[in-house]
């Protein structure tokens, strides 16, 4: 396992556990590169994979903080999101691919002139 993922599987048992509660303020960068012998780089990769996983969140000029556990669906709603059904990434690239083509649609990652533009 990677530097950062040990990290990350350290800070999370220790979330799990109860050692940072809800809304507390983890250890800065700075002071877990220190304190785990680590990177800057290795402790951010920890730090977004944590955040990725939905247990801590950063906060713009103010840290990262443990993330409140969010409270779990009701049964109905539980039922709704599960999807059984297989999905054919296929039919799926078909159908943008088809979408591409309308008119209606500006395509905003592709710079290219209307062909009605160009002399013939």
């Amino acid at each position: 396992m990677s530097r950062y993922g040990q990290l990350a599987a350290l800070m999370q048992q220790q979330i799990e556990s109860g050692l940072w509660q809800p809304g507390e303020r983890i250890p800065s960068i700075r002071q877990s590169c220190k304190t785990h012998h680590l990177s800057p780089m290795t402790v951010l990769q920890a730090y977004q994979l944590l955040e990725s996983l939905g247990l801590i969140l950063a906060r713009p000029q103010s840290g990262y903080y443990v993330k409140a556990a969010s409270s779990p669906l009701p049964a109905s709603a539980a039922q709704q999101a599960h999807y059984s059904g297989s999905v054919d990434i296929n039919d799926l690239v078909f159908e943008v691919l088809q979408a591409s083509k309308s008119r209606e649609l500006v395509p905003l990652g592709l710079a290219v002139a209307d062909p009605a533009l160009f002399p013939h």
